[in-house]
C-alpha cells in the first residue's frame, strides 16, 4: 500500500471515529425526585358556641348551662339547648317539650312575663299573655325545694307548636331579682317528658 493510500485510510478512520463520537449521546442524568410533602389534616372545627338551637348542642349528664351571669341549670340528657342573649332554652329533638330560664328584675308577673316571653316564643309556646301570667300568679303557688332554694310554681295551659299544651311556671327569688323558668310541652308528651323536665326545672341554681 502506497504512503498516500495509508494517509487517506488514516484520515477516513479518524473522520469516522469523530463522527461516531459526535453521534453518541451523553448518559441521561436521573431526574431529581419531587420533594415529599406530608399530608396535613385540616384543623378541627372550633367547638360550637351553643348560642342557637340550630347548633344542636346536646345536654349531657354532667352538663350545666348558664342562665346569663345569674345562675345555671341542667338540661335533660339528649335535649338540644342554647344560651341566648336573654336566657337559656332546651327542647327535645322531637320538638314536643321544652324548658326555658331567664333572669327577671323582680317577682312581679309583668316582669316575669317580660323576661320569659321571648324564650317561650323561641320554644313555640303561644296562647300566653301578660294578663294570663297576672291571673295565674295571683293564685297561691306550690312551693318546691330546689336543693335548698325556694321555687314558687304555677301550672296553666298553653299551645305548644300549635297543639294543646301545658306549662309549669317557676320563680326563684334572688337578691337581685328572680330566676324565672317555664316547662312547656304538648299534652300527649307529658307522660314521657314530664319527669325529666321537672328534674331540669328543679336543677336551677342561682349565682355563677
Amino acid at each position: 500500500m502506497s504512503r498516500n493510500a495509508v494517509r487517506l485510510f488514516t484520515v477516513i478512520a479518524l473522520a469516522c471515529m469523530v463522527l461516531v463520537a459526535c453521534k453518541k449521546k451523553p448518559p441521561k442524568m436521573p431526574e431529581p425526585e419531587p420533594p415529599k410533602v406530608e399530608k396535613q389534616e385540616p384543623p378541627a372545627p372550633p367547638p360550637p358556641k351553643c348560642e342557637s338551637l340550630d347548633e344542636k348542642c346536646v345536654g349531657a349528664a354532667d352538663k350545666r348551662v348558664n342562665i346569663g351571669e345569674h345562675g345555671s341549670f341542667q338540661p335533660p340528657e339528649g335535649w338540644h339547648y342554647a344560651k341566648l342573649e336573654n336566657g337559656s332554652v332546651a327542647i327535645t329533638e322531637e320538638q314536643d317539650a321544652g324548658i326555658a330560664f331567664a333572669h327577671a328584675d323582680g317577682e312581679e308577673s309583668e316582669k316575669v312575663f317580660a323576661a320569659l316571653s321571648p324564650l317561650l316564643e323561641q320554644m313555640g309556646v303561644t296562647d300566653v299573655t301578660a294578663d294570663s301570667f297576672k291571673k295565674m300568679m295571683k293564685k297561691k303557688p306550690v312551693v318546691e325545694d330546689a336543693n335548698g332554694q325556694k321555687l314558687n310554681t304555677w301550672d296553666t295551659t298553653c299551645k305548644f307548636k300549635g297543639a294543646a299544651g301545658m306549662m309549669l311556671l317557676a320563680v326563684a327569688p334572688t337578691d337581685g331579682g328572680a330566676l324565672v323558668g317555664a316547662v312547656a310541652m304538648k299534652k300527649d308528651a307529658a307522660k314521657d317528658r314530664g319527669g325529666r323536665a321537672r328534674e331540669a326545672l328543679l336543677s336551677v341554681r342561682s349565682g355563677k
